[in-house]
């Protein structure tokens, strides 16, 4: 079902995004609640294409997407919303608000904004080594973050650019410290 999902996928992506989570680059479309850093996502696989996401840090409800936003779901599509929700973890999964610091706003709500969620991803890009910032910026812009936030937020996790190879052939990578 996933050949399904390839459309959608980074639309639901920025969605996430926007509520401070990353959704992983293959994601598990089972109808189940997965862990990606802060919370937990549920990709439906029967049709119509539904999803689920939940911060548990941010104290909010869980969040649905479909595809056609505009489209009223049916009684039993709201019933299977119900179902998914109720099943949602409690537990927050392992977080990397040690790495990332905390943002927190007013009255010690936690706050998400496009800094902190271009550093999660970089975090995310970055973990598996030096990564060409041609493929970054790509990643950046298939998840719905700026280039600018993205630059920002390597400055900020003191991101190490190096130039490897030499004239056309070479390129630019980033790798975290």
């Amino acid at each position: 079902m996933i050949a399904n999902w390839t459309v959608a996928i980074s639309a639901l992506r920025a969605k996430m995004l926007n509520r401070g989570l990353l959704l992983p680059d293959d994601p598990i479309v089972n109808g189940k609640w997965h862990p990606c850093g802060a919370g937990w996502y549920n990709l439906s696989p029967a049709l119509p294409l539904m999803a689920l996401f939940h911060n548990t840090s941010d104290g909010q409800a869980p969040s649905v997407w479909q595809e056609d936003e505009n489209r009223r779901m049916t009684m039993a599509e709201e019933q299977r919303v119900r179902d998914a929700a109720a099943k949602k973890p409690t537990v927050s999964p392992a977080s990397r608000a040690a790495v990332l610091g905390d943002v927190n706003g007013r009255h010690g709500r936690r706050v998400h904004t496009a800094l902190e969620a271009a550093k999660r991803l970089l975090i995310h890009i970055l973990a598996v080594g030096p990564v060409a910032t041609e493929e970054i910026r790509a990643k950046a812009g298939g998840a719905g973050a700026s280039w600018a936030s993205v630059r920002r937020a390597a400055a900020l996790l003191g991101v190490i650019a190096e130039r490897r190879g030499f004239g056309g052939s070479g390129c630019w990578l980033w790798r975290l410290p």
